[in-house]
């Protein structure tokens, strides 16, 4: 009953997300079973007439005896009807079958962009404390095995309407014998239906291997370099393969247990079709053209029975990836940012961006800092200097509105930093951290990424940035970039981010240890380019090299939970 109770909830939420799509196809699925049942019930004044029996003589119900359609009709005017009926009947299958294969898809694409935007709109907090994996892992494996549950589903409810209907012919031709056949079926049904919790265990597995190959490839091509360097690739292959190998067997695993239950149910199908045609004979005396009618009820009632028993293993295997995909909306629906209720459509930085007695610790940690109050004037460079570990890339995610703080404000020119203005606040933002990521695309499109139609300012804003070699290339801004864009020296991707920053016109621009990695002349160069634009805007520099800060108007030190007020970077050298 668990795994029952399991897939009415699949279809439920199926049926939720596109109620109209689902109805069409259920009404088709039933119209051409209700057409199957009708050809079926055509074939008896069709046989009689071919000299199988005699139709006068058939122990049909009276009401069953006078339907119009079982009159005595020219046999040519019989079998075009037959005909048409076939035909009509392959026409909406035709239409069913496309239609539960959109039905698929766009439920598919709906939950893939509903994880997608529940993705986008968590907390901050949440996300960095997630395995980026399982993210993955959720949305191109849990929701593969999603679709093809959802098929395997839609195609039971298929088998369920056109057993339905096959039963019924059965009971108005002899309700005896169709008893003990759903009797024998049933018999046969539940005695495989035993092994679903194994088929169920092989799904959770499954889901738990995909899981650790999605994990062990992300850490793989995360590391690539380094673990290359080392000349450690064979110790990944050997993990990646035995992960491969766990899959694979579980595969196998589970098409063994598919393949003998199908083995079971087709011997036990014969053995029944055999016992019922025996009854039907001997115990039952059913008239032969009636008995022509229920050998070819049963013998497509039974692979029914057979096709629906698989499709429901298939929905049970993949019901772990349904659970787990239906874990992880839940617990980002719970770690969801608020909505605004007056949304503040923009935002100005003229005073100062400020925290006002503010206290910050991540989940179950000791606080980072308590307590701290700064102050950031507008329009001027701001430095903030600190060891490693001191929480520098917080405080910046808090200024920035990722986090929010465990008490105290951020305030911009006084006014608090929340859910109705923190939108407007993020539009007048440019962020460039340590390892800025480039798209593998043309350097174009790297710099209007997300400011579309901004073509002719491209110009203005790599000589701002000190990056006028993108010129010197020999596509000059049609350049592939590469992978992250690794054909690019560290520096040259630096001053594309700062580039591509200076583009969408901010009001506050944050470097976030932009220069760290750097050799002296790409730092020098990128110093050069900050230098040139302030006063022009709010610069945020976090840095912990004291030299990239010489011109710094402001300059705190964060240190042990405390941050100070420093008097100028030559007091700090």
């Amino acid at each position: 009953m668990h795994f029952i109770r399991r897939v009415l909830a699949l279809f439920t939420e199926v049926y939720q997300s596109a109620r109209k799509d689902v109805l069409v196809c259920l009404l088709a699925m039933m119209a051409t079973s209700a057409i199957q049942g009708v050809g079926l019930m055509l074939l008896i004044p069709i046989l009689a007439m071919a000299g199988i029996g005699d139709a006068d003589t058939l122990a049909l119900p009276t009401f069953i005896q006078e339907w119009p359609l079982l009159q005595q009709y020219p046999l040519e005017l019989m079998l075009s009807g037959f005909l048409v009926l076939v035909l009509l009947q392959s026409a909406l299958a035709r239409f069913s079958m496309i239609n539960n294969r959109l039905l698929q898809l766009e439920y598919v694409d709906r939950q893939r962009k509903g994880l997608i935007t529940a993705i986008t709109h968590a907390h901050w907090q949440f996300l960095i404390e997630r395995d980026k994996s399982q993210f993955e892992h959720a949305l191109i494996s849990d929701i593969q095995r999603l679709q093809t549950a959802v098929f395997s589903m839609l195609q039971s409810i298929a088998n369920v309407f056109l057993i339905g209907v096959y039963i019924g012919v059965a009971m108005l031709l002899s309700w005896q014998v169709t008893l003990l056949a759903v009797f024998v079926g049933g018999v046969l049904w539940v005695g495989i239906a035993i092994r679903n919790g194994s088929v169920h265990d092989l799904g959770k597995q499954q889901t738990a291997t995909h899981k650790d190959i999605h994990h062990t490839l992300s850490e793989y091509l995360a590391g690539m370099k380094v673990i290359r360097s080392h000349g450690e690739e064979h110790q990944f292959q050997g993990y990646f393969s035995n992960k491969l190998t766990d899959a694979r067997l579980q595969q196998i695993d589970f098409m063994r247990n598919h393949s003998l239950n199908q083995l079971t149910f087709k011997w036990g199908a014969a053995l029944s079709l055999c016992l019922l045609l025996y009854s039907a004979v001997y115990v039952f005396n059913v008239e032969s053209t009636l008995l022509v009618v229920m050998v070819v009820v049963f013998s497509r009632l039974m692979p029914m029975l057979s096709s629906l028993q698989q499709a429901f293993q298939q929905v049970v295997f993949a019901l772990p990836a349904y659970d787990n995909y239906c874990q992880m909306m839940n617990a980002i629906a719970l770690a969801q940012c608020p909505e605004p209720k007056n949304p503040v459509t923009s935002i100005a930085l003229t005073d100062a961006l400020s925290l006002r007695n503010v206290s910050f610790a991540y989940k179950n940690k000791s606080p980072l800092f308590e307590n701290i109050d700064l102050r950031i004037p507008a329009n001027k460079t701001t430095a903030i200097i600190g060891p490693s570990g001191a929480g520098k890339t917080t405080l910046i995610d808090l200024l920035i509105g990722l986090l929010a703080p465990s008490s105290g404000e951020v305030c911009i020119d006084g006014e608090k930093l929340c859910a109705d203005n923190l939108s407007a606040w993020h539009h007048q933002l440019a962020y460039v951290p340590q390892d800025s990521v480039l798209l593998s695309d043309t350097i174009r499109n790297n710099l209007t990424w997300g400011k579309p139609g901004l073509e002719d300012q491209l110009a203005a804003v790599l000589k701002a940035a000190s990056a006028e070699f993108v010129f010197d290339l020999p596509n000059g801004l049609d350049t592939l970039v590469g992978d992250r864009g690794m054909r690019l020296s560290g520096g040259e991707r630096q001053r594309i981010a700062l580039a591509r920053a200076l583009l969408r016109n901010p009001s506050v621009l944050i470097l976030d240890e932009a220069t760290s990695s750097l050799d002296v002349d790409n730092e020098s160069r990128i110093k050069r380019a900050i230098d040139a634009i302030s006063g022009n805007l709010t610069v945020i520099i976090i840095t912990h090299r004291i030299n990239t800060i010489d011109n710094a108007d402001v300059i705190y030190r964060l240190e042990n939970g405390q941050i100070q007020l420093q008097e100028s970077a030559a007091a700090l050298a």
